[in-house]
């Protein structure tokens, strides 16, 4: 018997982190694990980036399908639901396989519709569209997030 997927439907808003997120997350971090209190800003952000943490990411779970297609055919269908007037530009369709231990060793082909204000309309994207699609498709995915290059990483500093 193949394993079962229910698909969860998530409104998301995404933002760049700047500076002062970026201080106010590693202030919360020095309360949380005193560890930091040693380290710098600089230090916190490499590692925040080598996890993929470059990104806040705001969700909310809209709705649940056992059918991929009835996923995105909703989405479409519903959008001015979904879209709370423009607050969430993005719907994430995320695969989660049920009836068997340990999901995360299940392959999940995460799907993201952008909402494209000229039409009105969420479209599916792919991952190399605009900088925030694979931020979100890494934030979802089960599976460790590739460590980010030192390059990429000065880029951010």
């Amino acid at each position: 018997m193949a394993n079962s997927k229910i698909f969860i439907l998530s409104a998301i808003d995404i933002r760049k982190r700047d500076d002062k997120r970026w201080q106010k997350l590693f202030e919360i971090c020095k309360v949380q694990h005193p560890v930091w209190e040693k380290k710098t800003l600089n230090e916190y952000k490499e590692f925040e980036i080598g996890w993929g943490r470059l990104y806040d990411i705001y969700d909310f779970n809209a709705a649940y399908f056992i059918d991929k297609d009835k996923a995105i055919e909703y989405a479409e269908a519903n959008m001015a639901d979904i879209n709370e007037s423009g607050a969430y530009p993005y719907i994430v369709i995320i695969p989660r396989c049920i009836n068997l231990m340990y999901p995360e060793s299940c392959k999940e082909d995460i799907t993201v519709l952008k909402y494209d204000h000229t039409i009105d309309k969420y479209n599916i994207v792919e991952a190399d569209d605009d900088e925030y699609v694979m931020p979100i498709i890494q934030h979802y995915t089960l599976q460790p997030v590739s460590i980010i290059s030192k390059k990429r990483i000065k880029e951010v500093n």
